[in-house]
């Protein structure tokens, strides 16, 4: 992975709105038509040349993502993933950048973009996507969607082990232990079954919901 581009194209893409969340008084100051200006600077002195400048460094494993939640920027919804994170917080923090940047509603170009950083510097185990999917349980539908992708991502990438794993512990979380009924019917399932599965027990409200589903699968 190209990591100094995928920043590059961050900053290029959301240059202002990464000035307003680190930069506010220069942020004010700047011309939003986007007038070109001059690019070079000198200074001399008696025909000598002289240059000095000052930057201020931005160390982001330094910053707790908890302070950014409140900013509606899609630099700061990106950029939480590579903040300091707790482990016990890191599906908490995937799942928090994924709805900042849904309030957002930029075009698929841009939340593609935010969304390729956050999968690249916030990755989760097989154990964070459990707990990040029961917590998206708390999103409205079309969140829910957009969140399940990221399981999704996991059972195809972890492989058909991985995505089994996943579901079974989903379905025990909300009803319970499950009978042998069921859990010979998950082990015969494809790995793009699971996946399906993971996004639609989402919204079952019973075990026989997850038995009505398994039956119309063909296997």
């Amino acid at each position: 992975m190209d990591h100094d581009q995928l920043f590059k194209d961050l900053l290029t893409t959301f240059f202002a709105e990464f000035l307003e969340l680190f930069f506010p008084k220069m942020a004010a100051e700047l011309d939003r038509p986007l007038i070109q200006a001059d690019d070079t600077y000198s200074l001399a002195l008696f025909d000598v040349p002289i240059l000095s400048f000052q930057f201020q460094a931005i160390q982001l494993n330094r910053l707790n993502w908890r302070d950014f939640l409140k900013k509606p920027n899609p630099v700061a919804s990106a950029l939480m993933a590579k903040m300091k994170i707790e482990p016990e917080d890191r599906p908490r923090a995937k799942l928090e950048c994924l709805r900042m940047m849904l309030t957002l509603k930029y075009d698929p170009a841009r939340s593609g973009l935010i969304s390729q950083f956050m999968d690249s510097y916030l990755k989760l185990t097989p154990a964070e996507t459990i707990v990040y999917t029961e917590a998206a349980e708390v999103l409205s539908p079309s969140e829910k969607e957009i969140a399940m992708t990221f399981t999704n991502e996991w059972t195809e990438k972890g492989g058909r082990e991985t995505g089994l794993r996943i579901v079974m512990r989903l379905l025990r979380k909300r009803f319970g232990e499950l009978p042998e009924q069921i859990t010979s019917r998950l082990n015969e399932l494809p790995g793009d079954r699971l996946s399906e599965l993971a996004e639609a027990l989402l919204d079952f409200q019973t075990l026989n919901d997850a038995q009505v589903w398994l039956s119309n699968q063909t296997v």
